[in-house]
Parts: C-alpha cells; structure tokens; sequence
C-alpha cells in the first residue's frame, strides 16, 4: 500500500503565507500560431496553423517534450525545446480550513485553483496510508475513526505539489434520531417514476448562537461540528430535488456546492438582499435538466409586489397607496424568492417549477406574509406561462402555521376582508414618529381602511402540503410548523418521511438546525386535478 511520503505538517495557513507574492493574473502573452515556424514533437510535425494559442498551449503542455524547428541552409534545422509555462498552484481550501470536526460516512472535499495547468489532482491518507487517488473528496470508513487526514495536492501536468493535515481526528457519527427514525428514506433511493423532493432550513451560522445561548453549549452551535453534520443528513435522503434555506453563502461555496457536486447534483445560490445568507436548491443531473440560464430565476419578493407591471395581480395596490408605512416595509425587506424550470431527461416533454422562499419572521406580520405570498403566486403564474400542465413545487419556511394567511392563500385562493391576518395592519410596523413635526406617522382616517380580499387567479393552482406535522421548529421561545413541500395537485404525494411528535429544543447533540428537515415522494400524474 502506498504511503504519505510528504511532510503533511504544511498547515493552511502557511500555504497561504507562501502565495501571498504570487501573481494571480495570467501573463499577456499570447502566442501566435500563424506565426510560428514548424514545431515537432517527438517524430510528429504540428500544423499551428489550424490550432488557436489556447489549443497550442494544451498540447504542449501535455507533452514531455517538443522543440521550435528553424529551417537553416543544406536541408538542416536548428531545434530549440520549447517549455509551456509551468502549472503553479494558487490556493488550497476546505470548510473551516481544514480545522473541522471530521466524521465518519460525511464527505470531505478539498478546493483548489491553479494557473497553466489544466487540472489538480488530490490523493488522501489517513494515517498517511494513501487510501482515495485522484479525487476531490473522500468518505471515511469506520475502520478510519481516530484516524489524521492529509492530503496531496498535485498539478496536472505535475509540476508541483503541496501537503495539508487536517487538525481533528476522524470521529464516529453522533446519534441523529430524526435521521435514524428515516430508515426507507436513507435505504431506499427513489424509484424511476417518483420524485422525491426535501426542504431544510439549515440555521444559518451568523444567527445559530443568537438562539438563547444559555440553552445550547457552545460546541452544539459550532459551525465546524453543524454544518458536516447537515450535509450527512441531506445526503442520507437520497432526494432528486433539495430545497435549503439560511445558506451561509461562504459555506455554500465551500461545502455544499463542491460536495452535492461531486454526488450528481447541480444547483445554485440566490442570497437575500442586504445579507450574507440565502436560498440553495439542487436537483438530481441524473433525473433532471435545467435548459439553460434563463430557467433559473431569483427574484426580491419587494421587486414583485411594488413593480409597476402586476398583469391583473393589483388586490393589494389601493393598501400600499392607504398606508404607506407597509409599502415601505415591504420595500426594506430582503426575502427572495428562487425557482428553476426543469425537464425530465427520461422524457423531456415533461416540465416541472421548483420554487424556493424563505418569508418574513416578525410574529406580528402575517399580513406582511400574506401580502408576500400574493407576489411570489404572480411569479410563479408568469413562469407557468398559462400552461397549467406544468406543476409546481413551493418549498421553504414561510414562518407562517397552516392557519396562518400565507398558508390559506396557498391552499384555498382567498383571503377575505374579515380575516385574523389584517388583525396588526395597523399596529406593525409601529407608526413612525416625525423629529420635525413631533407627530406620529399615520391619522385617524387609517381607523376606516378596508383590508383588502387577496384573490389568487383561478388560472394559478391550489398548492397542497406534503403532510400535517405537529411541528417543524422548536425553540425555548416558540415550537410550531413553518416549514412546508406543497405543490400543485397534478403532482400526487405518495409517501412522508417520519416526523417526530414530542418537541426538543433546538439544535442539539442529534440535530443540528433548529429545524426539522421535510421529505416526501411524488408520483405525477397525466392531467391537472381541481
């Protein structure tokens, strides 16, 4: 067996400290192939005329050896060798810089860039006995438990390579009783004519130690500890659609992307306005397609409800214009929305709308819900493009329970003038009070405002929930469902994965998010049902 014959005691941080002089930006030198005399490798002559500089380039570079001939007088030539510019590596990262809590079954990935090399290549030992060759992440076994990591990072053409450790030994994986409960789902992939879709509100790291921390030690909220355990969790489901919310967007593209990625998934990022957080939505490249960029849409939920073009879509207008206290909250407001048309490569002619949120938290705002909800019907309308055949998935937190306005509006079309969620129209947000004038925001005429009745088209479908939890989040200061997979009714819910019924708070030893994950499978049927 091959062993780590390098000195893994290179930390990250001296890597780092050893790039700092180097130039990152590619010399302007380019060569000409036109304009070049004949060049041979080996026996073989190259016609550069036919080849772009870049082509030029990676041919050569390929090669042991290849040498410039210049025609001289009497039939001879004078060879010169020539030398492509040598790969040189940039930078080495991990998550965490390579100080994370490492388990067993829970990939590991490595991220590297180069300059003039076509690739890197990364070789892994533990205990340095080489154990995966070429490969940008590798699993731990059981047998690799108390185990150091190190890797090799090599360029391809060799040229140079450096050596990492990974600070902490290999660890057992903790006990994860929802994961655990989950056993079908973590066993059994889904079958050829399922679709088997999963929602996760992640707990972003910048807010995970705002949770009441004199519930949780410090260790349970570690993003080092948290996140490789998320990633098992999302893994284990063996899901065709991921829908995740509170994605660190310096995590995504350390961790989430590289992993999903080298597990058969494609995806992307849309992070909130004016934050450091967002939506990630992955898909099976085996099951599904994305047809290109323009079938990838991430939108601010404000840029709908206040834009100018509403397409019938104006129930909420004549509120904004009464009290524009709310169509300023509403334009202060980060949430997005994230959708991705997809097509079925065993048939394309089949389409489906995912579509990913995360709505506003305040508990007194389930009109602000509400009204938010309204806009991202009339997004999903505009991609449906009238064709009703096309279902749709609605995936997230919508911090609202299931009679809340946001979840009426979904299942049922309709919110009416009477309804509970115009009861803080008038009390949230709080009028401001003007420094010039000494008076409070608003007058006594805001006491006859009619709330408006939120009407969704009949051309748009009713969305049902996947299930009826007795909750999805749980925390010392509320426990309730906020999370929920609903989708349109051409799309029949075939099985829920196990959820638990008595609340813990959140997170903890055997659940990292203050969330609970949601899964379910789906059978899609032929025509749209009412």
């Amino acid at each position: 067996m091959a062993e780590f014959n390098q000195s893994p005691q290179i930390s990250s941080q001296q890597g780092r400290r050893n790039k700092k002089n180097r130039k990152s930006k590619i010399p302007r030198h380019f060569i000409t192939p036109s304009k070049l005399p004949s060049i041979r490798v080996g026996h073989e002559f190259i016609n550069t005329k036919e080849m772009s500089g870049l082509e030029l380039w990676e041919k050569l570079s390929s090669r042991q050896e290849a040498f410039i001939s210049f025609p001289l007088a009497l039939g001879k030539t004078l060879d010169l060798q020539l030398n492509a510019l040598p790969p040189t590596i940039l930078s080495v990262n991990t998550f965490h810089d390579f100080q994370s809590h490492l388990f067993c079954g829970v990939p590991l990935v490595v991220n590297a860039k180069i300059l003039h090399g076509s690739r890197i290549q990364v070789s892994w030992f533990v205990n340095s006995k080489l154990v995966e060759s070429d490969s940008d992440t590798y699993t731990p076994s059981p047998n690799d438990i108390g185990g150091k990591v190190q890797v090799v990072v090599s360029t391809v053409p060799s040229y140079e390579s450096e050596a990492y450790e990974f600070k902490n030994p290999i660890e057992a994986l903790p006990s994860l009783p929802i994961v655990e409960s989950r056993k079908y789902w973590t066993t059994s992939p889904p079958a050829a004519n399922r679709v088997r879709v999963m929602t996760y509100n992640l707990l972003a790291d910048q807010y995970a130690k705002q949770i009441a921390p004199d519930h949780y030690a410090s260790d349970i909220v570690e993003r080092s500890r948290r996140m490789p355990l998320l990633i098992h969790e999302i893994l284990s489901y063996q899901a065709d659609i991921i829908c995740l919310q509170e994605v660190d967007a310096s995590i995504y593209e350390a961790l989430y992307l590289p992993i999903l990625k080298a597990k058969g998934y494609e995806g992307f990022f849309a992070v909130k306005v004016g934050s450091k957080e967002g939506l990630a939505t992955f898909w099976s490249a085996k099951k599904f397609e994305c047809l290109g960029e323009k079938n990838k849409v991430k939108v601010p939920i404000n840029d709908i409800l206040l834009g100018e073009e509403c397409n019938g879509w104006n129930a909420h207008l004549d509120l904004l214009t009464q009290l524009p206290r709310i169509r300023r909250r509403l334009g202060e407001l980060g949430q997005i929305l994230q959708c991705v048309q997809l097509v079925s490569r065993s048939n394309p002619s089949k389409k489906l709308i995912v579509a990913n949120t995360h709505l506003y938290y305040h508990p007194e705002g389930d009109h602000i819900r509400a009204l938010q909800t309204y806009g991202l019907c009339q997004k999903l309308e505009e991609l449906q493009s009238g064709d009703l055949s096309i279902p749709i998935f609605l995936c997230g937190d919508l911090n609202s329970d299931p009679e809340s306005g946001a979840s009426q509006l979904l299942r049922h079309g309709r919110i009416d003038v009477t309804a509970d969620v115009w009861e803080n129209l008038l009390s949230h947000p709080k009028p401001r009070i003007s420094k010039r004038k000494s008076s409070i925001e608003g007058n006594d005429s805001e006491l006859n405002i009619v709330p408006p009745t939120l009407i969704v088209p009949l051309t748009f479908p009713r969305l049902r929930p996947s299930g009826h939890p007795t909750f999805t989040h749980s925390i010392p200061q509320f426990t309730g469902v906020l999370d929920y997979i609903l989708s349109s009714s051409s799309l029949s819910c075939a099985a829920t994965a196990p959820m638990p019924t008595v609340a813990k708070y959140m997170p903890n030893d055997g659940m990292p998010s203050d969330h609970i994950s949601l899964v379910a499978e789906y059978e899609m049927r032929t025509e749209e049902v009412d």
